[in-house]
């Protein structure tokens, strides 16, 4: 399926950011689940004992940084197996919700930085909302003649140096886009606390492994 120019949004906004996430994927949210460390969240994996279908994202809790990312993964993995529900192939024999529960409480208990889905698709909404409706306002009140001007150098300047030139709607998608990653930069260094961050992004402590004894 092709993806809308809302959700391209929204992933820019997400890459924008530059954080990891600890990906639960699973065929079914009743489990069982895979944890996957990464920062795409429409990457799928394949499991031919799992079905002939890609299986895909489920939930997320996303970090600062890979290496907070993997430890809290570890973690929940520890977890999981000492309560003996491991599945093959390293499947968890847990559902959606519960390894989210359980990589949460991986971050907490190692006072790690997070974030969760919902928190990151509502801040990045609200960021191309506002933006859209900033756009609106400018072509009643006939503020987009500015970008039009904008554009028509850029046309010039590409058409002098013989290079191709991006259509109007292609340049104003791909000057939204510069806002978004702007919103999101601005976003994650002003509004820490909106995200529900516990932490600090540079945070040096140590992040090995450890076992929890609970959830």
């Amino acid at each position: 399926m092709a993806e809308n120019a809302g959700e391209s949004l929204v992933k820019e906004y997400v890459a924008a950011l530059g954080l990891w996430a600890v990906f639960v994927i699973g065929p079914r949210a009743e489990g069982p689940v895979k944890l996957r460390v990464g920062t795409d969240r429409t990457a799928t994996i394949r499991d031919r004992k799992m079905g002939a279908e890609p299986i895909g994202t489920r939930g997320a809790i996303w970090f600062g940084s890979e290496n907070f990312a993997s430890a809290c993964a570890a973690d929940a993995r520890l977890l999981s197996e000492a309560a003996g529900l491991r599945g093959p192939r390293a499947w968890l024999s847990i559902d959606v919700s519960r390894a989210l529960e359980v990589i949460r409480a991986a971050a907490i208990a190692h006072e790690i930085s997070f974030a969760t889905d919902d928190s990151i698709a509502a801040n990045a909404i609200a960021s191309i909302e506002h933006i859209e409706k900033v756009f609106e306002q400018m072509r009643r009140d006939g503020g987009l003649q500015q970008l039009n001007t904008k554009y028509r150098i850029y046309r010039l300047k590409q058409n002098k140096a013989g290079r191709p030139v991006t259509p109007f709607p292609a340049w104003i998608r791909e000057y939204k886009r510069r806002l978004i990653a702007i919103a999101a930069e601005t976003s994650l260094q002003m509004n820490r606390a909106s995200f529900g961050f516990i932490g600090d992004r540079s945070d040096t402590r140590d992040t090995a492994p450890r076992k929890l004894v609970s959830a």
